[in-house]
């Protein structure tokens, strides 16, 4: 089974079934989340930078199979696809105008 990594705060959404683990403390959790070495895992950040260097460090611990979301969620909402939050389905359109993060 495959695992999306988030490592960016999930305050404005996230990708659907994604779990949260901050790049600080990656190393040190993601035993917990993934138990299988050769399970897909799919990293992203906000913008691509921390998931990179968080798919290279998982690399490096022996994760077989780590894909980074190229250009993080950023690229994802302008791709208008979904986000998720606690109450459910987020519509992109609905919060790009609002967006917490500098243009």
């Amino acid at each position: 089974m495959g695992r999306t990594v988030v490592t960016h705060g999930v305050g404005a959404g996230h990708i659907r079934n994604a779990i949260w683990l901050p790049r600080g403390f990656l190393e040190f959790k993601i035993e917990e989340v993934v138990t299988d070495p050769a399970s897909l895992i799919v990293v992203y950040c906000l913008r691509g930078c921390r998931g990179s260097v968080a798919a290279l460090t998982l690399r490096n611990m022996g994760y077989a199979d780590v894909q980074d979301l190229d250009g993080g969620l950023e690229v994802w909402m302008q791709e208008k696809r979904p986000l998720w939050n606690m109450l459910g389905r987020i519509v992109v359109e609905e919060i790009s105008n609002k967006s917490p993060w500098p243009q």
